[in-house]
C-alpha cells in the first residue's frame, strides 16, 4: 500500500506542478500584452515629443527670425538719428560764427565805409 500511496503522492505532486505551469504561463501571457501595451505607449510618446521638438523648433525660428528683422528695424533707425544727430550738430556750428569769420566780417565793414 505504501506505493501507492507513494504514486498517489507524486500524482498530487504532478498536478500541483501542472496547475503552477498553466498559472505562470497565463501570467507571463499577461506580463507579455502588458509589455506589448507600454512599448506601443511608449513609441507613441516619443513619436509625440519629435513632434512637439518640431514644432517648437519651427516657432523659435519664427521667433528668431522676428526678432532679426526688428533688430535691423533697431539698427536703421539709429543709423537715421546719427545722421539727424551729425547733421544737427553741423547746423548749429555753421549758425555760430567764429571768431575769425567775425573779424573777417568786421575788417570788410570798416573797409566799405
Amino acid at each position: 500500500m505504501a506505493v501507492w500511496q507513494d504514486i498517489w503522492q507524486l500524482g498530487q505532486k504532478v498536478l500541483a506542478l501542472t496547475k503552477t505551469t498553466e498559472t505562470n504561463t497565463s501570467e507571463i501571457k499577461k506580463l507579455q500584452q502588458q509589455q506589448l501595451r507600454l512599448t506601443n505607449e511608449v513609441v507613441r510618446l516619443k513619436q509625440e515629443l519629435e513632434l512637439e521638438r518640431q514644432k517648437n523648433l519651427h516657432q523659435k525660428e519664427l521667433y528668431q527670425s522676428e526678432i532679426n528683422r526688428y533688430k535691423a528695424e533697431l539698427d536703421n533707425k539709429l543709423k537715421e538719428l546719427e545722421i539727424l544727430l551729425l547733421r544737427a550738430k553741423i547746423d548749429a556750428q555753421a549758425s555760430i560764427p567764429d571768431k575769425n569769420q567775425a573779424n573777417y566780417l568786421e575788417s570788410g565793414k570798416d573797409k566799405q565805409e
